[in-house]
């Protein structure tokens, strides 16, 4: 698996997001082309916005399984990249009552 990026989060705003239950990497299926690129997986860096392309014949519930990344996680990573580290959407409480 090979992910495409140099962006790194502050280290403030990751040491934060880590002590909410974030992971490092959520894997996002791309399938549906929401993501400004053509890849079937993307990846979600912790504190980082916006997503990456990652090449791999895995899909993405495959690679969460392997990150130990939740339904509820991803959801969160997924909303944090897109609209902001501090939504509220942007935590696992956020998805725990939701059906993934």
């Amino acid at each position: 698996m090979q992910i495409k990026t140099i962006a790194e989060a502050d280290p403030a705003l990751d040491l934060e997001l880590k002590s909410k239950g974030l992971p490092p990497l959520a894997f996002i299926d791309n399938s549906n082309g929401l993501a400004a690129t053509n890849a079937r997986i993307v990846a979600v860096k912790r504190g980082v916005s916006g997503c990456y392309a990652v090449e791999t014949e895995a899909t993405a519930d495959e690679l969460n399984a392997q990150h130990n990344v939740t339904a509820a996680q991803r959801e969160a990573m997924r909303f944090g990249s897109m609209f902001g580290w501090g939504s509220r959407l942007a935590t696992p409480e956020a998805w725990a009552d939701a059906v993934l």
